[in-house]
């Protein structure tokens, strides 16, 4: 027997013989192509068995017009670059940790041994220096800070923080320190100012109101301050805080920090907020997106994410499909009146992915922790608003549900891991208003109920968002209607439950990404920089206005109608499901597909339908 005759033996009589003979014919073939791949005998035998595995699952789902040579070579590809793939990441993953942790061990170890001497080390500095060095890494401010606070440019104030770092490490060195200047700085900034404990701001306020105005002298009011500090502490369980009070220029600052000490994050990121007038944001929302803790950037009152997501795909040539979210808060804060932020996170991200995400009334940004530690300046973007109407031919839609998407990839990771889909209802006349949304390319949907409690997002229409927009738009109400009908009995027999059919169409959309021939051997961020550019340039303009899809239901006599189709070339599937017998999920039970070509419209022929006919379904195999 030929190949497609023992595929059939085996599949409908599960002839054993018939599926030995087939490994045999072919496993020196597979094995092959997986080692060519794997570069590993183990790994090559894994990869072989699980193709023949899968062999042995699809075999009734193979057409007749399948080449099994063919198909097991690809199947052979397709499992050893997923196995790949897998454990890239993984290393990947292992290889960040150990850098972080390495990190973090650096400056913890650095800090036990420079810590006790950094009064000292700061005392023999210039007051110059000095305040340069408290600027920079006791208060976290930029290089263009400590020089608009000097007095001086940019370049004079890092030259002035090396200058101070390379003298410390001098006095460092002097007392059997040795520590390179390299790591003094990140040191410092990460254990020099501790948190103070709850209430002492309030009661140091307190204190400073009750000293007459010129009545005492300095000296005599911070010895107040101080026992006001000294009185709260010991109602400080010892153990649980540590304060540490700085005076300088005048003034007292503290600055919160992780309640325990025993468990500081596991990695800290900073940033200086701006308007985009380029002036200090206060107040602003800061929130850090992991693969841990995805963040719903319209949902400010961090709760956490839903479980259904619309922003992640890891194909770049599709929309978004709604995996499962992750259940836990993200870390935020709030930025402080000169717009700087510092956030702990409690644990490394995996596969060291994070997003900064800054919500304020201002404007919106969204900065990888990659970009924030090569510039921690942070722009906001002015909120766009979206506004329009939805109609279902010439009718409009009241009462409808309008979604709000992006359209993710695995590239650009960012936009996976900070949610930005919203949706809102039309009014009696049909409108709709997204009254804030990012200045980012977004897809609008209405949601149509394919059957009884399955809700679908369809007509995606692609809208390009520029920040400060104001954009009226209308869903719906082009293109052409397309009917058809389901005959019920060339299906329903082998069925012992009455099927009910829904249907989707989708658009072959025009080009897509193709990724260089060295893709694989990119950084992240070359890759994540390589799709952004492609999604600005023509031809990614010309992929996103063709990307579209319709969902629609099929009423029970069979008929079916899809409104509102524009131009182009769909494949269209009709197709019903049934439980499965375990009780695990559905299965498919019939299917029809065909292709449907939308002709651009002419003068009088916008209101014809393209009519289909009657389509037959196939039943399913059911195994």
């Amino acid at each position: 027997m030929d190949d497609l005759q023992l595929l059939r033996e085996y599949a409908q009589h599960r002839s054993e013989s018939a599926f030995t003979e087939l490994v045999r014919r072919h496993v020196d073939l597979v094995y092959s192509t997986a080692f060519r791949l794997m570069h590993e005998r183990s790994l090559a035998e894994d990869v072989t068995q699980l193709v023949f595995i899968r062999l042995s699952r699809k075999a009734a789902s193979l057409g007749s017009g399948i080449i099994l040579t063919g198909w097991l070579y690809r199947t052979t590809q397709y499992v050893a670059q997923t196995d790949l793939r897998s454990a890239w990441r993984r290393r990947q993953r292992e290889s960040l940790a150990m850098e972080l942790s390495e990190l973090q061990r650096d400056h913890e170890s650095t800090w036990r041994e420079v810590g006790p001497l950094l009064e000292q080390a700061i005392a023999k500095l210039r007051p110059a220096d000095q305040d340069a060095v408290v600027l920079r890494f006791f208060a976290g401010k930029s290089l263009r800070e400590v020089g608009e606070a000097l007095g001086v440019s940019d370049d004079t104030a890092q030259k002035r923080v090396n200058r101070a770092l390379e003298r410390m490490r001098e006095f460092f060195a002097s007392q059997g320190v040795v520590v390179s200047t390299a790591v003094v700085g990140p040191a410092i900034a990460a254990h020099a100012v501790q948190v103070a404990p709850a209430g002492l701001a309030s009661s140091l306020v307190t204190a400073g109101l009750a000293v007459p105005v010129g009545g005492v002298g300095v000296a005599t009011a911070i010895q107040g301050l101080k026992a006001v500090v000294l009185a709260h502490l010991k109602t400080v369980a010892a153990g649980t805080v540590f304060a540490s009070i700085l005076i300088y220029t005048g003034a007292v600052a503290w600055q919160a920090a992780p309640a325990n000490p025993t468990l500081p994050p596991a990695l800290t990121l900073r940033g200086i907020v701006h308007s985009p007038d380029g002036q200090p944001l206060a107040g602003a929302l800061v929130r850090v997106a992991t693969p841990q803790h995805y963040v719903r950037l319209y949902q400010i009152t961090n709760a956490p994410p839903a479980t259904n997501r619309t922003n992640l795909s890891t194909n770049s040539n599709a929309l978004s499909r709604p995996p499962a979210s992750a259940p836990r808060q993200a870390p935020s804060t709030r930025t402080a009146r000169d717009g700087t932020f510092a956030i702990g996170l409690p644990e490394l991200p995996e596969d060291g992915l994070a997003a900064v995400v800054i919500n304020s009334d201002a404007g919106y940004a969204l900065v990888t922790a990659g970009e924030l530690s090569a510039n921690p300046d942070v722009v906001v973007q002015p909120w766009a608003r979206l506004e329009g109407v939805v109609r279902v031919g010439k009718a409009v839609a009241t009462n409808a549900t309008v979604n709000l998407g992006i359209w993710g990839a695995t590239a650009l990771f960012d936009w996976n891991l900070v949610q930005h889909s919203a949706s809102t209802r039309t009014d009696s006349e049909g409108r709709f208003v997204f009254p804030q949304i990012a200045p980012v390319d977004v897809w609008l949907t209405r949601t149509v109920q394919v059957r009884t409690n399955d809700g679908r997002q369809s007509g995606h229409q692609y809208v390009k968002v520029r920040p400060g927009d104001r954009l009226q738009v209308q869903l719906g109400g082009m293109g052409r209607a397309v009917t058809g009908r389901v005959d019920w009995n060339a299906a329903s027999a082998p069925s012992t439950n009455p099927l009910v059919f829904y249907g989707s169409m989708w658009a072959d959309a025009e080009g897509g990404i193709r990724h260089p021939r060295n893709w694989k051997s990119l950084s992240r961020e070359e890759q994540r920089q390589f799709e952004r550019a492609w999604r600005d340039s023509p031809a990614g303009e010309v992929f996103k206005n063709s990307v579209r899809n319709y969902e629609f239901p099929v009423q029970r006599d069979g008929t079916f109608r899809v409104d509102d189709v524009r131009p182009g070339r769909y494949r269209m599937q009709v197709r019903a499901d049934e439980p499965r017998p375990d009780g695990r999920g559905s299965r498919q039970a019939a299917v029809v597909e065909t292709e449907v070509d939308v002709p651009e419209g002419v003068a009088g022929e916008n209101e014809e339908a393209i009519d289909l006919g009657t389509l037959e379904p196939t039943p399913a195999r059911r195994r």
